[in-house]
Order: structure tokens, then sequence, then C-alpha cells
């Protein structure tokens, strides 16, 4: 025979409880099917901020920078680095360049808190409705956030990898003015061709100061942020002529340049420098760059790529150059005589 479970049998308090569960059993599901959803939220969220960056690396930005190796005269003879980047404060960077910047990358840079919400939603909207990654979204500090911290905030385009950019971005925004961040993402970003920031790109593709850097030049280093390699002007110039003067017109649109200035900027040819050769022109000595390289890292440890300090060395390049051209011209004669000696044997 079935037994029945009577509420008579359990103590009057746990009776009343059974009572109410009877007499309500939707809204105590609701309840649980809360509980159990909250606590997933939680577990969620404390799964995305144990991969975020601690607070005390955000306070503390460290930029990997080049070490540069002088001779006796001053002249550079080697550079040693992971990433070539050497650092430029905000108040070197010439104003066209920082337009450059955010009229094409984040125009309401002033006036968010490190998240442009509806950019994010318009972006969303977009994406969803394609099916597909098709609209970016992410602001300088956003952008800036994936840079510095490469490790924790990957580029794979995940709803949480999301949520722990924007997170970081607003900490940065906390613990930064808004010229130190743009600062620090010209001076973070990557260029192309081995060159990160904007005082290495403007060395490397047009041989000069960043100061003397002119309208058009700095709409180009602009123009790179998008994709360094698809619109390198060395590699694909008819590209990156285009993608400039998409910059130029921005700028125009935007107020910043006037119509006469946009004209004539996007009439004007890209025209590059010759850093692209200069490492050749630097590798005097090489016998010697590289005992100074060991002794250095024996010091230094591997911090001696990314320290950025400024070595100066015994050598002399000017006799060092002699020396050299001596040996090239003495050289082929004592082989010569050599050559005759063996074969008068």
């Amino acid at each position: 025979m079935r037994r029945r479970f009577r509420t008579s049998n359990l103590s009057p308090k746990w009776g009343r409880i059974l009572i109410k569960l009877k007499k309500k059993p939707k809204t105590y599901l609701i309840a649980g099917l809360i509980g159990l959803v909250t606590i997933g939220f939680i577990g969620y969220f404390i799964y995305v901020i144990s991969g975020l960056p601690p607070l005390t690396q955000l306070e503390h930005y460290e930029p990997k920078l080049v070490t540069k190796i002088f001779s006796a005269d001053s002249v550079l003879i080697k550079e040693l680095y992971t990433q070539r980047r050497e650092y430029i404060p905000y108040n070197q960077i010439p104003e066209y360049l920082k337009q450059a910047v955010l009229v094409t990358e984040d125009k309401k840079f002033w006036k968010h808190w490190g998240v442009d919400v509806r950019r994010l939603f318009k972006a969303a909207l977009v994406d969803l409705i394609h099916m597909a990654k098709l609209e970016g979204a992410s602001t300088i500090t956003q952008q800036l956030a994936r840079e510095l911290y490469p490790s924790k905030l990957s580029r794979e385009k995940t709803f949480t990898r999301k949520i722990r950019e924007v997170i970081t971005a607003v900490q940065i925004e906390r613990t930064y003015a808004k010229s130190e961040i743009l600062e620090m993402y010209l001076n973070s970003y990557y260029f192309g061709h081995g060159t990160y920031g904007i005082k290495s790109a403007a060395d490397f593709y047009f041989n000069k100061d960043v100061k003397d850097l002119t309208l058009e030049e700095c709409a180009l280093l602009a123009a790179l942020l998008k994709s360094p390699g698809g619109y390198s002007p060395i590699r694909r110039p008819q590209r990156a002529l285009k993608r400039r003067n998409l910059v130029l017109a921005l700028m125009f649109k935007n107020g910043v340049i006037s119509r006469q200035q946009f004209e004539t900027a996007t009439n004007t040819p890209i025209v590059l420098g010759s850093g692209g050769h200069r490492e050749t022109k630097k590798n005097i000595a090489p016998y010697f760059t590289e005992y100074i390289r060991q002794q250095l890292e024996d010091v230094f440890g591997k911090n001696l790529y990314t320290g950025g300090f400024t070595i100066y060395t015994t050598l002399d390049s000017r006799v060092q150059a002699a020396a050299e051209k001596a040996v090239q011209e003495f050289l082929p004669r004592l082989q010569k005589q050599v050559r005759k000696h063996i074969l008068s044997k």
C-alpha cells in the first residue's frame, strides 16, 4: 500500500513551511530560479574580475624602451630592444597629430569616461543584424587597455574579453588624466615595421623628429593605427595614400584644418625618409658592440632590452671607420701575396 506523507508527522514549523510551498509553488520556484541566476552571475563576475590586471599594474606604467649604445664621439652604434620605442611627453606631440588621431579613432575622447556607450550599442546592433563582427566600437582608452595588458586582454572577440576591456578602460580613466592617456596611447601603439610609439614611427618613416612633422605626415601616421600592415606606405603606398587622405578629410570635416590646408595636403604625395635603412648604418664594430651587449646583460639582465638605457663606450667611431677602411684596402693585396706565395712552392 502506498503511504502518504502527512504534515501531522512533522514539527509545527516544518509543517507550516510545507503548507506554504503547496499553496504557492510557482512563487517559490521563481524565487529558486532567481537565486540560481544570482549565484551564477556572482560566479561569472568573480571569473571576469579574476582576469583583470591588478590595480598596482595600472598605476605604474612602464613602457618597453630602446637601449642605445653610443661611441665616445656620440655616434649611435647599436640599439637593443624587444620593441623599438622612444618615449615622448604629451606637450612635444604636434597638435595636428593629436587631432588626426582623435577624429579618426575617438571623436568623443574628451567627453566619455573610457567607454562610448552609444557607439558600443550601435556596434553591437550592427554585429547582431549581420551575425558577424563588423563594427568597431573601442575608444582610445579601450585600445590602450588592450595594448598595455595583452596577456590579460587578448584580442579574441568574446563577450568576457569585452567586459574586461571595458572595466580596465574605466579604471585607466580613473587613474590617469585624459592627456596622460593620449600620451600613453601614442607612445604605446604599433606603427608597423617593428616601430612602437609615435617618436620611433616619425624617425623610421620620415627620418624626422616628431615636432618637425608636417600636416600630411601626421595624417599618415594616424592612418596607420587602423592597420599598420594594411596601410604601410612602404608596401602598400596607394592604400596608404587613400587612407591618409581619408584622415585629412575627417580633419577638415571636424574643423581641425581649413579647406585650403585640406586640398594642399591631399595633393601632396607621400615622401618617406631613409629610416628603413638606418640599422645598417649603425652596424659599426659588430664584434665590439656584441661584447658590450654581453657585459651589459650580465649587469642588467633582460631589463637591458626594455629599460631605455643610454650607454657610452670607449670606441671612437672615426678611428674605427679608418681602421675598417684600411683593412678593406689592404686585405685584397695581402690575399694576392699569400696566393702568389702558395703557388710558387
